[in-house]
């Protein structure tokens, strides 16, 4: 067993699993195996083999806190929130001493995104262990989301203080400088998160923001989408629909009041650059960060392409905008306009995320609202006006649906 443990803290955890399960040929009865190979598992993203091996071990024993540390963590990564909060209050129950447990309970507040209750059960684990590290980076992640930047920023360094090589606490204090908007000074705690641990991806991503926040524009929307990060998703999606309320009445004002038209026409206009820009920025600044050493690097390969479509879609947007204008009697350039901009919705989706459990059918609908837009561009070069205004609006109908569906299931 202990060789086991020791090929886990080196990270060396494929290793392990093959001692741990030689181990468990000669004791299949032993649950704090079952429980470590559970963990051994999860640690290598096997998760529903881990969750299938701690049910064993909590078959066998459900009286020991560890089995259910472990089963709270696995289902954290499965995003089983309610049945890990379940297994969280169970190991405190167990064992009301041990700070590890309490911190178990912060990160399920935290995936909750009940900030409060992260910060409460942080702190409640540092009165039994002031220098518990996971303890620390959850009561400063809970205080920054509470807007408590300078409180955070205190609590981080006291955890750096403790373990300066901790890449977690780097990471946490690079996210914390750049919710303050100091994104050079989050650069260097994300490098060094990094370097002390090159696979973490919390601190990539934040090390791409950080370079990406080096332009203006991308501070502007970075900062909107730190601030709605703050927010529970109810909020979020409150807020989402209540701005485009607003948007759709102001519409209806400026059609019947044309006297409003000069008022309300600057704010309608603003709305729309704020969607079109909250869908493209990201991707567009991916692509010139690729001038970047750092951020070449750090791109992961869906990045790279969803980012170089993007450009590609606004460059020709681009182009036929300015070929309407010079052959104004051709229809097919106002149909480019219009697919290439509607198609950075699917593709931008599609790019969004390397492991989207469902991606051949992600494929397969984007594929198909691509060949449906693109029939509505075709058509219309024909001169078949009406099929064209029928494949073209079917088309601008996926898009808008997909856009829907990507904020519900982003937040």
């Amino acid at each position: 067993m202990n060789s086991a443990i020791i090929l886990m803290q080196q990270g060396r955890f494929d290793l392990a699993e093959k001692e741990l399960k030689r181990l468990l040929i000669q004791d299949p009865q032993d649950y704090h195996l079952h429980a470590v190979l559970a963990e051994c598992l999860d640690r290598l993203d096997r998760h529903k083999e881990a969750e299938s091996e701690i049910r064993t071990a909590l078959s066998i024993e459900s009286g020991d806190p560890y089995v259910h540390y472990v089963l709270c963590q696995i289902l954290l990564s499965l995003k089983k929130i309610k049945e890990a909060k379940i297994a969280a209050r169970e190991a405190v129950t167990l064992d009301p001493d041990d700070a590890d447990y309490y911190w178990l309970n912060a990160a399920v507040a935290h995936a909750e995104e009940n900030w409060k209750e992260t910060l409460d059960w942080s702190e409640k684990g540092m009165a039994i262990d002031p220098t518990n590290q996971t303890c620390l980076n959850f009561r400063a992640m809970a205080l920054v989301k509470l807007g408590r930047a300078d409180q955070a920023h205190d609590t981080i360094q006291q955890a750096l203080q403790e373990k300066p090589e901790n890449a977690v606490s780097h990471a946490n204090l690079g996210w914390t400088l750049l919710h303050a908007g100091k994104s050079d000074k989050a650069l260097e705690h994300f490098s060094e998160a990094l370097r002390l641990e090159p696979d973490m991806d919390w601190a990539r991503s934040g090390l791409v923001e950080s370079l990406k926040a080096r332009y203006w524009i991308y501070r502007i929307i970075l900062g909107y989408f730190l601030w709605m990060s703050r927010l529970t998703s109810k909020t979020r999606m409150a807020l989402i629909f209540g701005i485009y309320i607003v948007f759709r009445v102001l519409s209806s004002v400026e059609r019947q009041n044309p006297d409003l038209a000069p008022y309300v026409k600057p704010l309608l206009y603003l709305y729309l650059c704020f969607v079109i820009l909250s869908w493209v920025t990201s991707s567009v600044f991916n692509f010139m960060i690729q001038l970047h050493p750092l951020g070449r690097h750090s791109l992961k390969p869906h990045e790279t392409i969803g980012s170089r479509l993007v450009v590609l879609l606004l460059t020709t947007a681009l182009i036929s905008l300015i070929a309407s204008f010079l052959f104004a009697n051709v229809p097919i350039f106002p149909r480019l306009i219009m697919y290439s901009l509607l198609m950075i919705i699917p593709v931008t989706k599609l790019f969004s995320n390397e492991d989207f459990k469902d991606r051949h059918v992600l494929i397969g609908i984007s594929g198909l609202i691509a060949l449906l837009g693109l029939a509505g561009v075709i058509l219309a070069g024909l001169g078949f006006k009406e099929q064209s205004y029928l494949f073209s609006g079917i088309f601008g109908l996926a898009c808008i649906i997909m856009m829907w569906v990507n904020i519900v299931k982003k937040d």
